[in-house]
């Protein structure tokens, strides 16, 4: 049985009316399935960075995706699911580039 535990939260403006947009695009009716939501996300998404920062870990994936059925989850994803993956993408590689550049100079 899952646990419920009530907390109070306090979310900045901006936060508030991003996640307001989350919900409209998503058809979620309460902020409290929204917020459940991104947090579970998050977590993913944190969980999945921790994981990558294992080099064995990084050598399975790299040899999976060379598997083009591996990639076939990517279809089931919504735009707005693939587009969060891209910015995503596209900000660790510019902070990867910062990275390097600052240890050039």
């Amino acid at each position: 049985m899952a646990r419920n535990t009530s907390i109070h939260l306090s979310i900045p403006s901006k936060s508030l009316d991003q996640i307001e947009d989350f919900m409209k695009s998503k058809r979620i009716q309460s902020r409290t399935q929204a917020i459940q939501y991104l947090i579970r996300i998050g977590l993913k998404m944190d969980e999945f960075k921790v994981k990558c920062s294992d080099p064995e870990f990084v050598k399975e994936m790299d040899n999976e995706w060379k598997v083009e059925e591996t990639a076939d989850w990517i279809d089931s994803l919504s735009y707005q699911q693939k587009e969060i993956i891209g910015r995503a993408w596209e900000i660790a590689k510019r902070k990867r580039e910062r990275e390097l550049n600052q240890m050039i100079h």
